[in-house]
């Protein structure tokens, strides 16, 4: 683990992803606003309809599979901003404590947007040819290995995402490149993959709406 984590730390994308946090709060989807015509004491009232939870999707941040990505989302019916992350689910999958400190804006965005979404859906979406996991992988020398860390950190992502959201349906796809084509398949993730989800990642400080418990 701490070898990922170096290597990890040491991508040279890490000032972009940072960037694309701030980014990301930035372009949460806005929501229907009223004005109240008798504000009371107060200068001016808006009333706020939040809606119910809406579905997410969280994705890599990488701009060559971004229209295939969108496209993809089109085809499940999801219109909400997608929570673009490096790895997608990986940011997810890793606890607080196997963040390296100059990541961990980036892990705190990407759970800040979960709960204040408070979703009914959670899509996870992984795909091949991740530029994060390749660079891990040819670091560690594991290159083959590169799908099957991918779904391990999928299965725990899952594990995290219903400690959070008991109420919420979780799918996960996978998008594997070949040639000039990009094929979707959806992936099973069966209880019995599941490992028990340690006690720091369960109930993380948080601002914003309730969970969706």
């Amino acid at each position: 683990m701490k070898t990922l984590l170096i290597a990890l730390g040491s991508l040279a994308l890490i000032g972009a992803m940072i960037y694309g946090a701030w980014v990301l709060e930035e372009s949460s989807k806005a929501v229907k606003t009223v004005v109240v015509e008798q504000p009371g004491n107060h200068l001016f009232v808006v009333q706020v309809d939040e809606g119910e939870g809406e579905t997410v999707l969280v994705q890599c941040n990488e701009d060559r599979f971004e229209e295939t990505f969108s496209r993809f989302a089109k085809f499940l019916g999801v219109e909400s901003t997608p929570l673009n992350v490096i790895g997608g689910p990986m940011i997810v999958a890793h606890l607080p404590s196997e963040v390296p400190e100059k990541l961990k804006p980036v892990k705190r965005v990407a759970v800040e947007f979960l709960k204040r979404h408070s979703p009914k859906r959670i899509i996870l979406l992984a795909h091949s040819e991740c530029l994060a996991y390749d660079t891990i992988a040819a670091w560690q020398n594991q290159l083959t290995e590169v799908k099957n860390r991918q779904l391990v950190d999928v299965r725990r992502s899952v594990a995290v995402l219903r400690s959070w959201f008991p109420k919420s349906e979780i799918q996960v796809y996978y998008a594997n490149k070949e040639g000039n084509t990009v094929a979707f398949d959806q992936v099973t993730v069966h209880e019995s993959e599941l490992e028990p989800i340690p006690i720091e990642i369960l109930e993380p400080v948080i601002t914003g709406k309730e969970t969706n418990r």
